[in-house]
């Protein structure tokens, strides 16, 4: 019996050698094919997520060439229209500072858009029937970080942090909305942006915007105070034209210029708080149809 087993573990362990050896020549082999395999598919997933990030498969406009567009003295390029209405990726050329009205009008299969800090304006409706690129929170639309549109029904909007630009006529005609929170994130305030927000009472405007746009706060009847941020360069027209319940505003001494109607109509303003001097005050260019605003000037 003991023969038996000693001739048994003796077996064992003469093969265990020749198994052992066998896993150590075809370990390397396996572990290397698998590993070249599992690298390979690695990169390759890996390369095509960052093409992802970088520019959906497809057709793009990344050129100024693949727009019309239009040029103002100072050099600044307005794009009036995409050429290529079935574009999926679009990178706003260098140089471009005012998108147009209607630009990129159903873009149906636009996924995504790189618009450079240079850019300072978007007209209405630039983005309407892309619907791909549009996202909603709560009553808000944005494309990247330019807040495009509003729910007219909407009573209060806070607009998320880190938006850039409010576009043209975003919050026009929204009467219920009595507040609307701004973060100091934005930069640009388009023409008509909150024009007929008759419920609108009162608005704090971030510092680091540099002009209030034309008809900004146009007929907004609630509106009874503005504080004007330092850093405010111009006014421009009937910014605040219309404005009948306003009874004070705060302008800083960086307000060189205040556009034609500005504070037209505004019959109840009895107090201007300036920053500056009157001999600064002298010195700002002041267009015609403000005579609210000069009459309550020195109330104070």
């Amino acid at each position: 019996m003991k023969i038996r087993i000693f001739a048994a573990v003796l077996a064992m362990l003469l093969l265990l050698p020749l198994s052992a050896c066998g896993e150590e020549e075809g370990e390397p082999q396996d572990t290397k094919g698998s590993e070249t395999v599992s690298d390979t598919a690695s990169d390759t997933e890996s390369s095509a997520a960052e093409e992802g990030e970088e520019e959906p498969e497809g057709p793009s406009a990344t050129a100024l060439e693949d727009f019309e567009y239009i040029t103002d003295s100072q050099g600044g390029i307005t794009l009036t229209a995409v050429k290529d209405k079935e574009i999926v990726f679009c990178k706003i050329p260098a140089g471009v500072t005012a998108i147009g009205s209607a630009t990129f009008l159903d873009c149906t299969q636009l996924e995504k858009i790189e618009i450079p800090t240079d850019v300072r304006s978007i007209g209405l409706g630039a983005f309407n029937g892309c619907d791909k690129l549009i996202e909603t929170e709560g009553s808000v639309s944005y494309v990247g970080a330019w807040a495009i549109d509003c729910t007219e029904e909407v009573t209060k909007a806070t607009l998320r942090n880190g938006t850039v630009g409010i576009a043209d006529s975003v919050f026009a005609g929204c009467e219920k909305m009595t507040e609307v929170t701004i973060p100091g994130s934005v930069k640009y305030i388009g023409t008509y942006a909150f024009s007929r927000c008759k419920a609108l009472a009162a608005v704090t405007l971030p510092e680091g915007i540099s002009s209030i746009g034309e008809y900004t706060f146009f007929e907004c009847a609630s509106l009874k105070s503005v504080a004007i941020p330092v850093g405010v360069v111009s006014i421009k027209d009937y910014a605040l034209g219309n404005c009948k319940a306003l009874k004070s505003i705060t302008l800083p001494a960086s307000v060189t210029s205040i556009g034609e109607g500005a504070f037209y109509n505004c019959t109840a303003l009895i107090s201007v708080s300036y920053g500056g001097d009157s001999a600064s005050w002298k010195k700002i260019e002041l267009g015609t149809g403000n005579g609210a605003l000069t009459g309550a000037y020195g109330n104070d």
